[in-house]
C-alpha cells in the first residue's frame, strides 16, 4: 500500500512483509502504481457507465460468488476434501 506521501507499507500475514522497500525505491515504485491506474481509468471513462439491470447482476453474481466460496471454506474447516482450484 501506499500512503498519502507515497511511502510504501507492506502488510502481509507470511514473512514476505519482512521484506523492505529502500526509500530511494518509493517514488519509482509509486510512479509505476499509479501511471498506469490513471491511464486505465482515462480509457475506461470513454465508455458508456453500466446500466443499473447490469449493476444489479453483478451485483447478485458477487454475493453468490461469495456465499459459496465461504460455504465452501467452512465445509473444508470440518474436514470435507475440496477438489484442488
Amino acid at each position: 500500500m501506499f500512503d498519502r506521501d507515497g511511502r510504501v507499507q507492506i502488510r502481509a500475514h507470511c514473512n514476505c512483509a519482512l521484506l523492505a522497500v529502500k526509500s530511494e525505491q518509493e517514488p519509482e515504485l509509486y510512479d509505476c502504481y499509479w501511471q498506469p491506474l490513471l491511464i486505465d481509468r482515462e480509457f475506461a471513462s470513454r465508455f458508456q457507465p453500466r446500466s443499473a439491470f447490469r449493476r444489479l447482476l453483478i451485483a447478485v453474481v458477487g454475493r453468490i460468488h461469495r456465499r459459496l466460496l465461504q460455504r465452501g471454506h467452512a465445509q473444508n474447516d470440518r474436514g470435507v476434501l475440496m477438489p484442488a482450484e
